[in-house]
């Protein structure tokens, strides 16, 4: 069963016209999240290498970096790959969700959206990343447990890794 409070997450809002990131960032800080605001691309990705969001709502028309290219980014570091990407754009929707989606991005909204749709959606895939994270930290626990067994008995040390390897 889905938890009835949803998640508060760190969310970067990315867009580069101060009415609508100001817009999203009252909508999501109501909603109870902690709201960081970026205006380039290049200010985007310095603000998740120092301190990863857990979501990234992201406009597409950036000056400089755009919003594909920092989609593109994000996506292929290992370190920030499994952060979500709702991309919130007003360009033509035919053409740009395809290239969204083929950059990486998880969802998909086109300006202007409706506050209920963007704080909907930005739930949802805080809660996605949420799981992901419990999942992570659940698969840690679990490998710590195997090695810490594996190291009573030489025998068995590295048969996990060994398994896995197969």
């Amino acid at each position: 069963m889905l938890p009835s409070v949803p998640p508060c997450g760190y969310v970067l809002v990315v867009d580069d016209d101060p009415t609508i990131a100001q817009f999203l960032s009252r909508l999501l800080a109501a909603d109870g999240h902690q709201v960081s605001v970026a205006h380039t691309g290049a200010d985007a990705l310095a603000r998740v290498t120092a301190r990863p969001p857990d979501l990234v709502l992201l406009d597409l028309g950036l000056p400089g970096l755009g919003g594909l290219e920092v989609c593109r980014r994000l996506k292929a570091n290992p370190a920030t790959r499994l952060i979500p990407v709702l991309v919130l754009t007003g360009e033509d929707p035919a053409a740009a969700r395809v290239s969204a989606w083929e950059a990486g991005a998880d969802e998909y909204l086109t300006k202007p959206a409706r506050a209920a749709d963007v704080a909907a959606r930005a739930r949802s895939l805080l809660r996605l990343k949420a799981a992901q994270d419990e999942l992570d930290s659940a698969q840690a626990t679990l490998a710590a447990f195997a090695r810490a067994v594996e190291a009573k008995c030489p025998s068995t040390l590295g048969h996990t890794e060994r398994v896995t390897d197969l």
